[in-house]
């Protein structure tokens, strides 16, 4: 099956606050693997992660305005965003892992 372009997918950005525990949980949960490159990901991400986990209720639920999509986003939209994103790539790397 062919994958979708990720500039190509829609977002609407309406999930309920109520999901922001288990998207921080599968950011957190992602394999590092293979060696140096998922290494350097997964500190990345363990930073996000950490940062999401600071945020107080009321930080969740602000809402700013995305530069590139141009509309407006909480932290969940965004860690949400994050995760799908860096799906997205995990993705990619294991085809290309499995493609040698």
């Amino acid at each position: 099956m062919r994958q979708m372009k990720w500039f190509d997918r829609r977002f609407t950005f309406d999930e309920s606050v109520g999901i922001f525990a288990g998207v921080v949980e599968r950011l957190r949960g992602t394999p590092a693997s293979p060696a140096e490159l998922l290494e350097r990901f997964r500190g990345e991400r363990d930073a996000i992660v950490a940062r999401l986990e600071a945020l107080s209720d009321e930080e969740v639920r602000r809402s700013s305005l995305h530069p590139r999509l141009r509309v407006p986003m909480r932290a969940l939209d965004l860690a949400l965003f994050v995760a799908e994103h860096d799906d997205h790539h995990l993705a990619r790397i294991g085809e290309r892992l499995r493609s040698r």
